[in-house]
């Protein structure tokens, strides 16, 4: 009877002792289970949902995310390339290009090396070649047409893997701009309807010694309407509007003084050995586009 009113006590005080932080209820006194093995714990939570299927990411898979991010972002028309390279994989891609994303993630599924080709299709590209001068002799141009109040427009801007730019324009419905060499100026093609470039996130290496070279974009802004002033000096596939031809602004000093500054600073490079009655007429035409009366224009070109 001792025993049992020593251990009664010792509970007692265990339950009521102020040290301890937390009080024990009836539920807290239960029989020790046995030990349960590893990997076989049970678990209260409901079993989890499977995981959604996502696209892939990883380094295999940065072209398939560049090529949707250009089709869905700026809608266009892609295709594979060969790995490493700037022709198409197969024959049939006009047909093939496309801005769907189920078409595009089956290419680069199939091989995640691919390159991204990008249709030209109702598109004007120009391609500036670094190598071939281009970068230098498109500046010129651009400043001089700013001269003369044609500026381009801001549009999606791609450093190419050899340093080139490509500024793609989408054209007005309707208008046809082939591909051409050389325009507007030496270095510079045009891309066009049944051409091709290689997009954003493709990437070149010509030998081992070289490093790799990646296509990137430099301006992410939507591709802008070619305006009618760069359609005109490319060359277009449908009929001159009915204003060709004719003056497009009135005579003015500030004008004259701008299509001085074009003559001393073009004109050199138009008027050719060989290629003077064609040189002439070009330089002659630019001047009357800057909308000065003919006997201004025969009297600057007779200096």
């Amino acid at each position: 009877m001792e025993i049992v009113t020593q251990t009664a006590g010792a509970v007692t005080g265990f339950l009521h002792n102020p040290l301890r932080n937390t009080q024990l209820n009836d539920g807290d006194f239960k029989r020790e289970s046995a030990p349960i093995e590893r990997g076989n714990s049970p678990s209260l939570a409901p079993p989890a949902e499977p995981p959604k299927p996502a696209t892939p990411r990883g380094p295999r898979n940065l072209k398939l995310r560049a090529a949707l991010r250009l089709a869905k972002l700026h809608n266009l028309a892609i295709f594979p390339a060969k790995p490493n390279e700037k022709t198409p994989a197969f024959v049939g891609w006009q047909g093939a290009a496309t801005s769907n994303a189920e078409a595009i993630t089956k290419w680069w599924t199939e091989n995640p090396d691919f390159n991204i080709g990008v249709s030209t299709q109702g598109l004007l590209v120009l391609d500036v070649d670094a190598r071939k001068g281009g970068i230098e002799n498109f500046k010129v141009w651009r400043d001089l047409m700013e001269l003369a109040g044609d500026v381009l427009p801001k549009t999606l801007r791609v450093k190419t893997a050899s340093g080139g730019l490509h500024y793609i324009f989408k054209l007005p419905h309707g208008v046809l701009i082939g591909n051409k060499t050389n325009r507007p100026v030496e270095g510079v093609d045009i891309r066009g309807n049944g051409g091709l470039i290689v997009g954003a996130g493709s990437t070149i290496k010509k030998s081992e010694d070289e490093p790799l070279n990646t296509y990137t974009i430099l301006d992410d802004v939507p591709i802008a309407e070619a305006p009618e002033w760069l359609i005109e000096a490319i060359g277009r596939g449908r009929p001159k509007a009915a204003s060709a031809g004719k003056r497009v602004a009135e005579e003015t000093d500030e004008m004259v003084a701008k299509a001085e500054v074009w003559l001393h600073g073009r004109a050199p490079e138009e008027i050719t050995e060989g290629n003077r009655d064609n040189g002439l007429y070009t330089v002659a035409a630019k001047l009357y586009d800057f909308g000065l009366r003919q006997a201004t224009v025969q009297g600057m070109l007779a200096q």
